[in-house]
């Protein structure tokens, strides 16, 4: 898509001069010289996968919302990964295939898969590049969220699923117990804080 830097004349000139030859080396200047200042003032830059497009300190932190490869990819250059993979993290991703449900970004990310989320990528996990993930966060962006109660609907339980995928990713209990769980205990602390909540249909 076409972007606003490509009409600006002061741009065009910056490029030319730091020979810069199209919008995508720009993008790699910019993220690189960023970097690198955060780097000379003793902190360390977190970005996007994107990042690892241009040519960035090993210090760098990644933050991947893509698949295993894009991980992969940070991890053999030596980098540490945050895992905030699309599928099946980003809570703005359907959780049911239910039509009542409204309008949501796109995807489906129910709440077995949430559940099911190791952040350590099969081809890594027991070895010593394990230890490059240093944790794991789960998004929910707000385009097509209006109100609070839509927004605590896509929240939870799916939360709660994430936070035991991550504590307990090498020895998490079977999805139904998760689930008995679930009505046993969690939903009264949800009616408790008064939250709203996703749900489960009993064949979930």
């Amino acid at each position: 898509s076409k972007r606003w830097w490509n009409d600006s004349k002061d741009v065009k000139e910056f490029m030319i001069n730091n020979q810069i030859s199209d919008e995508f080396h720009l993008q790699t200047y910019f993220v690189e010289y960023v970097t690198k200042v955060l780097s000379e003032c003793g902190k360390r830059s977190i970005g996007w996968h994107e990042i690892l497009e241009g040519d960035i300190p090993k210090d760098a932190i990644i933050m991947n919302w893509g698949d295993d490869a894009n991980c992969l990819e940070a991890v053999k250059r030596g980098h540490e990964v945050v895992m905030s993979p699309g599928k099946p993290v980003y809570f703005d991703h359907y959780q049911s295939i239910d039509k009542e449900e409204g309008v949501s970004l796109g995807g489906y990310n129910p709440l077995i898969e949430v559940y099911k989320f190791n952040p350590i990528p099969k081809e890594l996990q027991n070895t010593e590049l394990a230890g490059k993930i240093i944790g794991a966060q789960a998004n929910l962006w707000t385009e097509y969220i209006r109100t609070t109660k839509k927004l605590e609907i896509m929240l939870f339980p799916r939360l709660t699923a994430f936070a035991e995928a991550v504590w307990n990713y090498g020895n998490k209990a079977p999805f139904e117990q998760f689930v008995q769980k679930l009505d046993e205990n969690i939903l009264r602390f949800y009616k408790i804080w008064g939250v709203e909540y996703y749900k489960l249909p009993k064949n979930f």
